[in-house]
């Protein structure tokens, strides 16, 4: 076997849920919670630390056998 025939193997790929957190404040101080493949706000939350639980709440519900069927 020669180093030139080898490939690398992927061991994961990438996740198809992407969220992002943004800073959002017309009135106030919001934070928004967002499907970045979708485009879509799915939360939104008055701190960051409250943002990112909501991002686990919907990546983990996201994950029920309900919703993946």
């Amino acid at each position: 076997m020669y180093a030139g025939s080898l490939h690398a193997a992927r061991v994961h790929s990438e996740p198809k849920q992407k969220l992002s957190v943004y800073k959002y404040h017309p009135r106030g101080m919001t934070w928004l919670v967002v499907d970045v493949p979708a485009g879509i706000v799915v939360g939104t939350a008055d701190s960051w630390a409250e943002a990112l639980e909501v991002a686990a709440l919907f990546l983990r519900a996201a994950q029920m056998p309900e919703v993946c069927s």
